[in-house]
């Protein structure tokens, strides 16, 4: 029985010290930059020549649903370009075809 308890001791040991040395993790956010518009979800998005394309996306402008608000879906198009650390938006006049989220 001793025998038992001292194997399990030996392969618990390890486990303990892997869970005590977890490693701080430090992560810094910063604002690069901001879309026209509040909180805007399931927009399509991806990078082509150095460009941010930032399309489409959905929210609730006028309240949330369980206050009677209503989705509204967007068409609208954004794109950024990178400078240095930040996103500038680039001043365009297209839109997608339709609105499109998700």
């Amino acid at each position: 029985m001793k025998l038992y308890r001292l194997i399990i001791i030996i392969c618990i040991l390890p486990v303990m010290e892997l869970i005590a040395q977890q490693p701080s993790i430090n992560i810094q956010w910063n604002i690069a930059g901001q879309l026209t518009t509040l909180g805007l979800g399931g927009p399509a998005a991806g990078v082509y020549d150095q460009l941010l394309f930032i399309g489409g996306g959905s929210n609730f402008p006028d309240g949330p649903p369980w206050e009677g608000g209503i989705k509204k879906y967007y068409n609208q198009l954004s794109v950024f370009k990178r400078e240095g650390e930040k996103l500038i938006a680039l001043p365009i006049s297209t839109s997608l075809p339709t609105e499109i989220a998700y």
